[in-house]
């Protein structure tokens, strides 16, 4: 088996990057009278569009797969969007849950931390964190990548 970074590496250097998000999940809108508003832009960089897709429509069930069209069907309506990059949902995810764990770790010592992830040093947190990164590197060995 192929490492996560080994099957991405490739594709997502291919991957045409523009600025996004790169944050952008339902807690990052805010709802107002006249439509979306967008917040949190502290990790907004340089990457490929669908980093802030598959974060709004995140699983491979229908419901996300339905979720992602609508969104793309909207995207597209003001700017071209190279499906073949939606082939990177699982390794941005993965990518994500490392940059979290150590996101959290090294803001452990801020007091808001532990009880905002009170897991996180709890075997079970690190077990699923595994867990996810091994389905995630099994369903790549499965899936053609560009």
């Amino acid at each position: 088996m192929l490492s996560i970074a080994e099957r991405v590496a490739e594709p997502l250097a291919a991957a045409r990057a523009q600025r996004i998000h790169g944050d952008l999940h339902w807690g990052n809108i805010l709802w107002a009278k006249d439509g979306p508003i967008l917040v949190d832009f502290d990790d907004c960089a340089m990457g490929p569009p669908v980093q802030d897709l598959w974060l709004l429509a995140r699983g491979d069930g229908e419901e996300a797969r339905k979720m992602r069209e609508d969104l793309l069907e909207g995207y597209e309506l003001f700017r071209e969007f190279d499906r073949s990059t939606l082939a990177l949902c699982e390794p941005l995810r993965a990518m994500r849950i490392v940059y979290m764990s150590g996101w959290i770790a090294r803001r452990w010592e801020d007091p808001s931390f532990p009880p905002a992830f009170p897991n996180f040093r709890d075997t079970r947190y690190w077990m699923h964190e595994y867990e996810a990164l091994i389905g995630i590197a099994e369903s790549l060995d499965h899936q053609r990548l560009r």
